[in-house]
Formats: C-alpha cells, structure tokens, sequence
C-alpha cells in the first residue's frame, strides 16, 4: 500500500513484474492506466492490459487499441470494472463514513490507513454474507454501518 501522495500510475509500473508473474491473462484499470508503452510493454509479458482510454483517440495505435478493447470479450472486462469494482468502493466509503467528495480518511499515517481500510473490507464482507443469510440485497448495508458508527 502506498500513500496518497504516490500517483497510481508510478504504482502500477512498480508492481507491474510482480503482477505478470500471477500470469493473468489481463488486467482492467481505469483511464490513469493508459499510456502507449506501459499498454505495449504489459501485451509483451503476455498480460493485456485493459483501460477505457477516454483521451487517447487520435492516432493508428489510438484506433488499432480502441478495436482491440471494442472486441466483445474485452469490452465485456472493462464493462464489468464499473459494476464490480466501483461499487465495492462506495461500499467501503459508506461503512468509513468517507462519503464526502473527496472520500478522505480520518486518520493519517501508512498504517492507520492500512488499518482501515482492511476494517472497512472487512465490515462490507461480513455485512454481504449477513444480507446473502437474511436474503436481503448483497449491496444494502446500512445496517452494517449503523452497528459500525
């Protein structure tokens, strides 16, 4: 885990041999993640890897990559990240109670935030499998963050 003050895009080049060693066949990350080489040098490892690309339009790579995540099964990957992922995000920000804008944590430090966060992960599992018992709907967790507040 990183801090704040760490760009996404430096983080991903960093852990980017730790994640092709877990040969997935791709990877989906959001529009940050976009940028020629890094695309390239992921395809070379054998890991595609999948962005929306929302500014990068002009150009032969530009198109050749738009078709590339058009095709059904990619665009199905990238179609998901916005029902799986982001989500699971606002869940844990409604259980920390960082609703705000900006979604900022109460407390600074590495491992505070670390703490956290693993709390927050963890109060949204539990609530699921306590929702999925009462068959109640997987993504309602007020309940949850009532107990937690």
């Amino acid at each position: 885990m990183e801090t704040g003050s760490v760009s996404e895009d430096q983080v991903v080049d960093e852990k980017a041999p730790a994640i092709w060693q877990l040969k997935p066949e791709s990877v989906i990350g959001d529009d940050s993640y976009t940028k020629y080489t890094r695309i390239r040098t992921w395809a070379k490892s054998g890991v595609a890897l999948l962005t929306p690309a929302l500014r990068w339009v002009t150009g032969r790579y530009a198109e050749a990559y738009h078709r590339f995540i058009s095709q059904p099964g990619n665009a199905e990957l990238l179609s998901a990240r916005k029902t799986a992922i982001e989500p699971l995000f606002d869940l844990i920000s409604k259980v920390l109670g960082t609703t705000d804008n900006h979604k900022q944590l109460p407390l600074k430090g590495q491992a505070n935030v670390q703490t956290l966060l693993a709390l927050g992960v963890l109060a949204v599992q539990i609530a699921m499998i306590a929702n999925s018992i009462w068959g109640l709907p997987l993504h309602e967790i007020s309940h949850m963050a009532t107990i937690f507040t």
